[in-house]
């Protein structure tokens, strides 16, 4: 190897050489132009020079004076180094091509000179050197797992070798042309790609780039790239070649071994005693606080420490025998040892790792200081064994080894198990109960034979004398008394109760974590979450790894404005806890409600160490909530507002008007005959026909009004804050107008109109109690008018209101007043003209009114629910009567007796009924119940078994103005009906319309023919008489054959039972009234 040095400065030859001295002076040689050093290299040595070191000045003029020709007759392997001063790289563009090394002036050192020889001669051997590596990479390509690829200028895949496609799982086909970003799904680190593209910008080489990726069959994969960029002789980027490798398993197993070690340092630190996990190479990777205050070091400063650096060299070994011995036999391992003058028991647990290899080892180190002290005592003197033996903390008996009787016991014992001493001296452990089972018992005795006596940690239960059972570790050893003649044994019990108890959480806590139906979030003290449960997974959709590393107000809705946030962190830093109610996002975007729980977990030092929230989804709860609170607002049926909400709102209205000045009205809607559109059409028709009135009711209004239905056919609208009553005139005139519109329900052309109240406030009233009074009896005041019209309150109708008032409250104290009495009027046999009984009717003989009709208070009795007690009086007065005419042997067949539909829906009906017939004596032959047609289409199951009840009691029932209401033989002949009772509206005129008389003569035939009784009503003349004789009819009543009566009167009448007047026209009059008053 030959230097040639062109250079016309002395001090650059003489360094060179300087450089070079070790080399033999004919190394080197000299030209100080460039014409010379072409002479040189054209000579016959040319080929021998294999370095070439330009000198900066003439480098300066390289391109104009020959450079380029120098290198051209130079050998083709010669190394051309082109010196630099002050760090600017002399050589021009146009030999970059050239250019094989570069050195520095200011630092051609002896190391770097020689260097470049050893360089120059490596040129020359660069082609054998080629043709190695290129079998080498052919072979590395075959053998390696990982695959080869190549980037062209533009980075798109140009080339990958044969095990891409093993490795991803992707076709090549499918890959080459395209770039990195259409791969790449997501990276694991933060900021990782945007630097990753600032590395392929800057043709950077670049080493350990991880993306995630989807492979075949949707599923994701982690992919790890090195690369180097490539260029060309002249220096133009060409583009990256590197390797790749499916990195999914490592990663997993990175992940799994992190949350293993995470749990372990949980365990670890759940134990009482030092603990700690070590590799393979003794180096410590965790501990738990216990080892950090026993090395008397922080955690941090431990970790990566030799486990064995104990001074004590002796120690050390019998350690490494006891963890060679744990990976040999692949189970634990313990023994004990001396630190610093205390006992430690040392247990060796081998950790696995997926395949089953050892790869960690959990030392946990359990100081018996203690119980070594206590057994050194026993065997040093029996004074000082008896002192230890009374004082340790661990439960200590001594026995015989014979048959285990008790020798004695140390006061742990006692005071752990309850039982006395004198209990427990003389006597066997299964002989007192110490022992919870035979089973536990077998054991010790299997591990003491087993060991001759000498046992150590077996774990037991011994049950207190209370009954608990507590957990132990139980070591024996036989011992000699100078005081006993047996051979005895002493057993020493650990109490790991509480070690357990805090195992068993600690499952539990795990259990109850991965399984809780409310999500677990644990955030460091930076509030990055750190860890997840499943549940959090379930209500938020976020994955596990997708929500560790992140913040929680990843979450966020965006409902709530920072100060919540501030008042939440607030509260929750100077509490420790804060909870309430949160809207959060899913994944999918959908919002949600959740009611959250955060806790502050602080460290040792009283710093925030962690975060934990709770939370459940309350979706399910805000929408019962919502329904509950809609239920008790809305009606069910039309989704109007009901009583409830139309109370508040009409108070709104109130309040409103009142502020503003002005007038509001409040109209009180009740449908005309609705009932009977109920009883004919059906309860389905009927509600349908409520929807529509609603939608026409709303209809008719403005948005700021409010439409309700109280309940049954009953609708109310607020009007607020109107001029004028003329408002209320043009929306009631709306309503008529819209209700008088035929309504077509299931095929069927109904028509339907209404009764109007209204009242006005300030005027009528300032209360809404008030006003809804007002409003009803205005709306009754429509009907008594004709019906289909609307009517003003008016202060007629206040007095006509409290009229009513005074009425009721008088009515309620009519019975205690004795001033009802009941009337009779006869029922007669049309065919023999006989009385053979009577319909019970109500008298109200007021102290200040004198009689008053039953019109005028039986509806108000009915509407008020008084009824039910007049209807029980009335009960208890006709049976005592009908008992006394029977002991009189008078008693008429039968007494009829109103039962109101307020009456039969009472729960205890039946029960009042049996109970008065008892105690008068009085058969249910003698008693008739009368009950309307709508009874009966009201609640035909329940209506079914009261009448069946009845009629196996031997009452007699029967159907009151029969052919006004629902009017159906069909329907009739599904109960068990006696009597048809026809309405007078058809006995009145029968003789004078044929029409009547075809209702009346078909009711008969139809009634005999279901084998049931006919009774018609408002008989007021004899021709009346005779026609339904001739009819065939079977009983009467009427003014013509007998007013209602006294019961003195009708006692008379049944004295004489015979009617003279029956054919005897003097005795026919008028009627006056209503016959059935």
């Amino acid at each position: 190897m030959h230097f040639l040095i062109i250079s016309a400065q002395p001090e650059t030859v003489a360094r060179v050489k300087d450089a070079l001295g070790w080399m033999a002076e004919g190394g080197v040689r000299t030209a100080h132009s460039l014409g010379e050093a072409l002479d040189i290299l054209k000579g016959r040595d040319a080929d021998t020079i294999g370095g070439l070191i330009v000198d900066p000045k003439f480098a300066d003029r390289a391109p104009d004076e020959g450079l380029i020709e120098l290198r051209r007759v130079a050998p083709k392997k010669m190394l051309l180094a082109i010196l630099r001063a002050g760090g600017v790289r002399i050589a021009p563009k146009p030999m970059s091509a050239v250019i094989d090394h570069v050195l520095d002036m200011d630092g051609l050192t002896h190391e770097k000179m020689v260097w470049a020889v050893q360089f120059a001669e490596h040129r020359r051997k660069k082609s054998d050197v080629r043709l190695r590596n290129s079998r080498r990479y052919r072979h590395f390509t075959l053998a390696s797992t990982d695959w080869l690829w190549e980037m062209d200028s533009e980075l798109r895949f140009s080339y990958l070798s044969p095990h891409f496609e093993a490795a991803t799982g992707l076709q090549t086909s499918a890959v080459i042309g395209l770039s990195r970003p259409d791969l790449i799904r997501s990276v694991r680190e933060p900021g990782a790609y945007e630097a990753h593209l600032e590395q392929l910008r800057k043709h950077e080489p670049f080493s350990n780039f991880q993306y995630v990726t989807e492979i075949a069959d949707g599923k994701e994969a982690v992919f790890e790239l090195s690369g180097v960029p490539v260029f060309s002789s002249d220096g133009s980027f060409e583009g990256y070649r590197g390797t790749g490798a499916n990195v999914t398993e490592r990663i997993r197993a990175e992940e799994r071994e992190r949350e293993n070690a995470e749990n372990l340092r949980a365990f670890l630190n759940a134990t009482p005693d030092p603990a700690a996990l070590i590799d393979l190479d003794f180096k410590v990777l965790l501990v738990n606080d216990a080892m950090a205050r026993w090395r008397q070091k922080p955690a941090q400063a431990i970790l990566g420490e030799t486990f064995f650096d104990h001074p004590q060299a002796k120690l050390n070994r019998q350690r490494l025998s006891w963890i060679r011995e744990v990976i040999a036999r692949r189970n634990p391992v313990k023994g004990v040892v001396t630190v610093r003058g205390a006992w430690f028991e040392d247990n060796y647990y081998p950790v696995f790792d997926d395949t089953g290899k050892v790869t960690r080892i959990a030392i946990y180190a359990r100081n018996i200081s203690a119980e070594r002290a206590a057994l050194e005592d026993l065997r040093r003197s029996e004074m000082r064994f008896t002192k230890a033996f009374m004082a340790s903390p661990n439960l200590m008996v001594i026995s015989t080894l014979k048959d285990g009787v008790h020798f004695d016991v140390n006061d742990a014992w006692i005071n752990t198990l309850g039982y006395s001493r004198e209990e427990a001296l003389g006597h066997t452990a299964q002989e007192i109960g110490v022992w919870p089972s035979l089973g536990e018992r077998e054991r010790f005795v299997q591990a003491f034979h087993a060991n001759q006596g000498a046992f150590r940690d077996l774990e037991v239960q011994f049950c207190c004398k209370s009954g608990e059972i507590r957990d132990f570790l139980l070591s024996g050893e036989k011992i000699n008394l100078d005081d006993s003649e047996d051979d005895l044994v002493l057993l020493v019990a650990h109490d790991i109760t509480e070690r357990k108890r805090v195992e068993k959480q600690l499952r539990l806590g795990a259990t109850v974590y991965d399984n809780t139906t409310e999500a677990i979030m644990v955030s460091d003290s930076d509030n990055n979450i750190i860890d997840v449960n499943p549940a959090f997974t379930t209500i938020t959709g976020y994955s596990r790894e997708e929500g560790i590393g992140r913040k929680p107000s990843m979450l966020q809705s965006g409902r709530h404005d920072k100060a919540f946030y501030e008042a939440m962190w607030t509260t929750l830093l100077a509490q420790g806890n804060w909870q309430g109610e949160v809207w959060n996002r899913r994944k999918n975007g959908e919002l949600y409600p959740e009611w959250l729980s955060i806790s502050v977990i602080e460290n040792g030092a009283g710093a925030v160490d962690s975060y934990v929230a709770l939370f459940s989804d309350i979706s399910k709860l805000k929408q019962d909530e919502e329904r509950i609170r809609y239920q008790a607002n809305y009606d069910a049926l039309t989704g109007l507002p009901n009583r409830t909400l139309f109370m508040d709102r009409l108070w709104q209205t109130l309040e409103i008007s009142r502020r503003e000045n002005r007038m509001a009205a409040l109209m009180f809607i009740d449908l005309d005959h609705f009932k009977l559109i109920n009883d004919t059409l059906g309860h389905a028709a009927g509600d349908m026909l409520l929807q529509e009135v609603s939608r026409r009711l709303t209809n008719c209004v403005r948005g700021e009004d409010t439409v309700s239905r109280l309940g049954g056919d009953e609708f109310t609208i607020t009007l607020p804050s109107i001029a004028k009553e003329m408002a209320a005139t043009v929306v009631s005139g709306k309503v008529l107008a819209a209700l008088s519109e035929p309504l077509f329900i299931d095929g069927a052309e109904v028509h339907v109109t209404a009764s109007i109240g209204i009242t006005l406030f300030p005027r009528d009233g300032d209360t809404p109690e008030e006003l809804l009074k007002n409003a009803d009896a205005a709306m009754y005041r429509a009907k008594d008018v004709g019906r289909n019209t609307y009517q003003f309150f008016t202060m007629e109708l206040q007095e006509q209101v409290l009229e009513r008032m005074l009425l009721e409250r008088e009515m309620r104290h009519a019975i205690t007043r004795d001033e009802l009495e009941l009337y009779y009027q006869p029922l007669v046999c049309v065919q023999r003209g006989r009385v053979i009984g009577a319909e019970v009717l109500l008298r109200w003989n007021h102290a200040v009114r004198g009689q008053i009709a039953p019109a005028d208070f039986i509806p108000l009795a009915e509407e008020t629910g008084l009824i039910v007690d007049i209807g029980k009086w009335v009960l208890e007065q006709a049976c005592a009567r009908l008992a006394r005419w029977n002991e009189e042997g008078i008693a008429p067949d039968k007494l009829a007796i109103n039962l109101s539909v307020r009456q039969f829906k009472q729960g205890n009906l039946l029960e009042i009924i049996q109970d008065v017939m008892e105690r008068h004596s009085v058969g249910g032959h003698l008693l008739e119940m009368e009950i309307t047609e709508s009874l009966l289409a009201d609640d035909s199951t329940n209506i079914m078994g009261t009448l069946k009840a009845l009629r196996g009691m031997g009452v007699q029932l029967s159907i009151d103005d029969f052919g006004t209401g629902y009017s159906s033989f069909a329907y009739l002949k599904m109960f068990p009906i006696d009597t048809i009772k026809i309405d007078r509206a058809f006995i009145c005129d029968m003789t004078e319309k044929e029409e009547s008389a075809s209702i009346v003569r078909a009711i008969i035939a139809m009634s005999h023919s279901l084998n049931l009784k006919v009774v018609g009503e408002g008989v007021e003349h004899l021709t009346q008489f005779d026609f339904l004789r001739e009819l065939g009819c079977d009983l009467a009543q009427g003014y013509y054959l007998g007013r209602p009566m006294c019961a003195v009167d009708f006692e008379a009448s049944l004295r004489s039972p015979t009617l003279d007047c029956v054919g005897d026209k003097n005795r026919v009059r008028a009627a006056e009234g209503n016959a059935d008053t």
